[in-house]
């Protein structure tokens, strides 16, 4: 596995307008990879690529982390001018294989995370009764667990079958959007583009958001298998617009 680490340059509008536009920032992000002709989804499965955008308002900086089976190649967005100048010593991009981190992991290991995560529960599914009835089925609708407990027992279930426990746990709303110009975003809500209306021949815009939480804390492996799979695949919905990147660092408790 590779992780990137591009330091982002606020100044640069293709970079604002990203941050403004998750589906344009999963764009940005996918072309680093080779295609094949496949959609961005398929290569982004294909590819297991996952990101998270982290702000640092004290240092003003906005980076973006990339996580992927294969290296990823950045070079055109340092041509453009989409990343922030380099600092003395530091690279930028920075691409590593962080596979020495993720091997040794093993069973009863105790990690520190964080994770980036869209939080969600269905609603308004059909229930068996309402099926043995002959009611139409309805899948229902995902929506945003809103409670922090509730989405603390969120991640419990999720570490339930993703190979982990968790010894300590805090919940926070979302990296905020970073503020350009004067103009702000309202924290945690990601806009992730326009969706064709196939119902009429007139084009309907709807805004599509996901809110997300960060968690962090201690946890510790119950399955090294499924713990191995989550880190790869991530954790969670939305994983195409910076969401279920489980970031982890030795740190016993």
């Amino acid at each position: 596995m590779y992780l990137s680490k591009l330091l982002l340059n606020p100044t640069n509008s293709r970079v604002r307008e990203d941050l403004s536009d998750c589906q344009r920032m999963h764009n940005t992000v996918m072309s680093g990879f080779p295609s094949s002709g496949e959609s961005d989804g398929v290569a982004r499965s294909k590819y297991s690529v996952l990101y998270r955008i982290e702000a640092n308002d004290r240092e003003q900086s906005i980076v973006l982390l990339v996580q992927s089976a294969v290296r990823p190649y950045w070079d055109h967005l340092v041509a453009n001018g989409y990343l922030a100048a380099s600092s003395l010593g530091e690279e930028n991009p920075a691409v590593k294989c962080n596979d020495e981190q993720i091997s040794p992991i093993t069973d009863g290991m105790v990690l520190r995370f964080r994770l980036k995560a869209n939080p969600t529960k269905k609603v308004g599914t059909s229930s068996k009764t309402d099926r043995l009835s002959g009611a139409p089925k309805n899948n229902g609708r995902r929506v945003f667990i809103e409670t922090p407990d509730a989405q603390i027992d969120w991640l419990v279930r999720k570490g339930r079958i993703s190979g982990f426990e968790l010894l300590a746990v805090s919940v926070s709303p979302g990296v905020p959007d970073v503020a350009v110009g004067g103009q702000t975003t309202e924290t945690g809500l990601k806009r992730i583009g326009d969706v064709r209306d196939k119902s009429s021949l007139a084009v309907k815009t709807h805004r599509l958001t996901f809110r997300g939480v960060v968690f962090e804390g201690h946890l510790k492996v119950t399955d090294e298998k499924a713990f191995k799979a989550a880190l790869i695949k991530g954790i969670g919905s939305g994983k195409a617009y910076g969401f279920g990147l489980l970031s982890v660092a030795p740190g016993g408790r």
